[in-house]
């Protein structure tokens, strides 16, 4: 069981901000920072980058403060016995770098929603909730030594799945990371099991599948909305990735 006493995002402080709780809380504190921080940790003042988590058990010494003009981070104040908070896979105390903060900004928010309105299912939902921001912190955690650029790969393989008709040309994404082709299609197979180029042709074929099903686009027009310039090229790659031409599937997803 989740029983939330406080959660917040986006909170926003002055650079004079300090939080030293000597004690610490007798519940469980999650952070996620927004910018800039300094921690205590093994007694040494450090100052960490903005999208670091840091998860405090209850009754630990908690010591953080601002090195900017603002302080910004997402927390959330908990109790539970729920066995996946009390995980080994996770530092008490110690920040580390998240690997998707755009994601765990967005479960902060969808806790805080379901935390402030009450409904049948609100117990169920925020356990799911918390489950899915755990798992989200072992991801990152598990994967720290990976390359710095993790993040800024996130950003572009998402940027990539919301705009699949942009040229993405090998040249493009490797330019946009500032980085040479080959060590991109390295980077980007190791963090997501797939190689750029057949990411973007996955995120093609996802979006005409859509519109395939959900608009009267003709085929022609649906092409060139999923950044193909030859329609024979897409009716190609189509077929090669469904098993059947783009007229085909539209009939037998539509009758």
């Amino acid at each position: 069981m989740i029983e939330i006493q406080y959660v917040d995002t986006n909170a926003t402080h002055d650079n004079d901000f300090i939080f030293d709780i000597p004690e610490g809380h007798d519940r469980w504190l999650v952070l996620l920072t927004r910018t800039p921080a300094v921690f205590e940790v093994d007694g040494m003042m450090t100052k960490y980058p903005a999208n670091s988590a840091i998860i405090y058990k209850p009754h630990q010494k908690i010591l953080y403060k601002a090195c900017e003009d603002t302080y910004i981070n997402d927390w959330i104040r908990f109790a539970t016995d729920e066995e996946f908070v009390q995980t080994p896979h996770l530092p008490h105390g110690v920040p580390f770098s998240v690997n998707d903060p755009a994601t765990i900004h967005k479960l902060y928010e969808l806790i805080l929603n379901e935390h402030i309105f009450d409904h049948e299912y609100k117990d169920v939902s925020l356990e799911s909730l918390m489950r899915l921001l755990f798992i989200k912190l072992i991801e990152s955690h598990s994967q720290k030594s990976m390359t710095p650029l993790h993040t800024s790969l996130n950003e572009l393989k998402r940027e990539i799945h919301k705009s699949p008709n942009k040229d993405w040309s090998l040249k493009v994404m490797a330019e946009k990371l500032n980085i040479s082709i080959g060590y991109l299609e390295l980077i980007y197979k190791e963090a997501f099991g797939i190689t750029c180029i057949d990411d973007v042709i996955s995120s093609r074929i996802n979006k005409a599948k859509k519109l395939l099903i959900y608009t009267q686009y003709p085929i022609s027009n649906i092409s060139e909305k999923c950044g193909y310039r030859s329609i024979e090229h897409f009716y190609r790659q189509f077929k090669k990735n469904t098993g059947v031409t783009p007229s085909i599937f539209r009939k037998n997803h539509i009758s």
